[in-house]
Parts: structure tokens; sequence; C-alpha cells
């Protein structure tokens, strides 16, 4: 078995992807909207071969479902980096 496709790197991806789920709500109750910024390691991720852009593009879709909320963290960086 490949080390992209092994039970370990598998249970890792969907450990992460519940605990994203879990902290998303939290962290934007606790912070609010203007405090959060969507970041990832993408291209660099250790599960390259598991993994693409449009797959962590549809997770952060589905973990942000109200458009308004992830245009929201999607556009947060905007001062941060004066663009």
């Amino acid at each position: 078995m490949s080390g992209s496709r092994s039970p370990r790197r598998i249970a890792a991806v969907r450990s992460a992807k519940s605990f994203a789920k879990e902290a998303y709500p939290l962290l934007r109750d606790a912070y609010g909207l203007d405090r959060l910024m969507w970041g990832s390691d993408w291209p660099h991720t250790q599960f390259e071969a598991a993994q693409s852009y449009a797959k962590n593009r549809q997770f952060l879709d589905a973990l942000i479902v109200d458009e308004s909320e992830r245009a929201q963290v999607l556009a947060s960086p905007r001062p941060l980096f004066r663009f």
C-alpha cells in the first residue's frame, strides 16, 4: 500500500476534517468572522496523491456553508496583507 493510501494517512485526513468541523463554529463564535482566515499548506500537504485543490475547496465549501460567511473568511487576509 502506498504511503498516501495507508490506513494511518486516511485516518489522519479524517481526523483533521472532523477537527475542523468541530472547531470552526467554536472559533467563529469566540473570535468573529473578521478574525478568521482560511489557510492551507497546499500544494505541500504530504497528501498530494489523495488530495487536490478541488477536493480542498469542496471541503471548505462544506465546512462554511453560508456563502457570505465563506466570502468573509476568504477575504479576511486582505487588510492584513494590505491587498
